[in-house]
């Protein structure tokens, strides 16, 4: 792929932020503005596209924002830097350049962090189940009859929680915890 198309790509839609990165002041929407080019006061027409396009009523030129960041005296290298293509053709090339083991290896390190970022996920969640059974045991050891029966029947029939309430506290938090 062309390093203007893959600017292209990286900038779509977010050409404002971008050439006000480089020192191009352009609006976020469509807007008349002074020309960063020739200056003139407001001959220049930022569309807020896609594409960074703009027209200069002085300069005639209908500009996309790869070309105006270059008529304003910037390179490729600059916008690719800005864009972060650049830093991801290094992390290619270098790749590249890694012998097969350290590839191996740094694959297996991604592998293990994913992992343990699925590990902190799953003690998050536990967290939560933990405190909800917390919640469970005050209810149950804190509550009326009437309340905790009322729990019950939430999840038992009518005979079974009558039942359950005959079999005491303790039987109860048991069978909430299961």
């Amino acid at each position: 792929m062309s390093l203007i198309i893959e600017i292209q790509t990286a900038a779509a839609g977010r050409w404002p932020a971008i050439l006000n990165t480089i020192g191009i002041n352009v609006p976020d929407k469509q807007h008349h503005i002074p020309c960063p080019v020739c200056g003139g006061k407001d001959r220049f027409h930022w569309m807020g596209d896609v594409q960074g396009t703009s027209y200069c009523r002085g300069c005639g030129k209908h500009r996309d924002g790869i070309q105006l960041a270059r008529d304003c005296g910037h390179d490729l290298t600059e916008l690719a830097r800005c864009t972060g293509v650049e830093l991801k053709r290094q992390q290619h090339r270098n790749a590249a350049r890694l012998p097969a083991e350290t590839q191996t290896l740094l694959r297996a390190k991604e592998m293990v962090s994913r992992r343990q970022e699925t590990i902190r996920q799953r003690e998050r969640e536990t967290a939560e189940i933990r405190a909800e059974r917390e919640t469970w045991i005050y209810l149950v050891m804190n509550a009326s009859d009437k309340e905790l029966y009322e729990v019950l029947l939430l999840s038992l029939t009518e005979a079974d929680a009558k039942k359950m309430m005959t079999t005491g506290r303790a039987a109860i938090i048991r069978f909430l915890l299961a």
